[in-house]
């Protein structure tokens, strides 16, 4: 018994390290949760309120850069602020309301469409993102992320040296992307926090069309062939029908020649059974013979 228990044992072990592979991607944190822990940390022990801090970022987020700032609801919605690429300007309103808020600003860099879908279009900038969380405890592991929505003039983002032609696109939290207006000056406006960047019509590949070019030869070419595999397949199921009633005749020929109990002669070009001429002899009914 001891045999079967071990490998009992052995499959729950690897049943437990799957479940637990399982439950560690479900709770991977996301890019944003990410930033917004290294941004905590980074305002120290005696943060100061209105005072930009860079976020240091480890090794393996190397190509982003992130900074912080916390303010007071009240300041923020009177003064606005300036961050970075973002410009919040007067009337910046705070949902639901806390006393004292945390900006988190992130630049993505090249790692940018590692984290957004862009099907169909081509980054020509970074997406950069601003995220407003609670900032009552700095030592929170998940602060309240808020709202921050812009009842004067909206946010603008700037990017720098960028194609005239490009288009605003706008991230929301659910990572679904919507075009955003840009000014005459080429920034790009949204009325609320989220990821911005600029894209253009991604061309048609030619190897793309050179791939359905061959997808339409070979679903073609398998369709004439399976109609004439088909076809052949039909004529030969006729042809081994008639293969078979032709032996069916001729064994059946073969046996009646075989049992024939008339002889055959030839008549002309055909064969025709003939029998043995016999002649009854004629008797005389009853034995009765006329007496004189």
């Amino acid at each position: 018994m001891a045999k079967p228990t071990n490998a009992l044992l052995c499959w729950a072990l690897v049943f437990v390290l799957f479940l637990r592979h399982l439950v560690a991607e479900e709770e991977q944190p996301s890019i944003d949760e990410l930033l917004q822990r290294y941004a905590f940390r980074a305002f120290g022990r005696h943060p100061k309120t209105a005072l930009i801090h860079p976020v240091p970022l480890p090794a393996n987020m190397s190509g982003i850069d992130a900074s912080a700032v916390r303010f007071r609801s009240g300041s923020l919605r009177r003064y606005g602020a300036n961050l970075s690429e973002f410009s919040i300007r007067r009337g910046g309103v705070i949902r639901p309301y806390v006393r004292r808020i945390v900006l988190v600003r992130q630049n993505l860099g090249d790692r940018s469409p590692q984290f957004f879908n862009l099907t169909g279009f081509t980054l020509v900038s970074p997406i950069v993102g601003l995220l407003v969380y609670d900032a009552s405890d700095l030592n929170a592991t998940n602060p309240r992320a808020l709202e921050l929505e812009a009842t004067g003039e909206p946010i603008s983002v700037t990017f720098g040296g960028e194609a005239e032609a490009a288009m605003c696109v706008f991230f929301d939290s659910q990572g679904v992307m919507r075009f955003l207006n840009r000014s005459r000056g080429g920034e790009c406006l949204t009325l609320r926090e989220g990821h911005v960047g600029l894209v253009v019509m991604a061309p048609p590949s030619p190897s793309r069309g050179r791939g359905w070019s061959s997808t339409w030869k070979v679903v073609v070419g398998s369709s004439v062939g399976g109609l004439l595999g088909t076809v052949l397949l039909g004529f030969l199921l006729v042809a081994l029908l008639k293969f078979k009633k032709r032996s069916m005749i001729a064994e059946m020929e073969r046996r009646a020649y075989e049992e024939e109990a008339l002889n055959v002669s030839m008549v002309g070009h055909l064969r025709a059974p003939t029998a043995t001429v016999t002649r009854t002899m004629p008797t005389i009914e009853n034995d009765y013979v006329p007496q004189n």
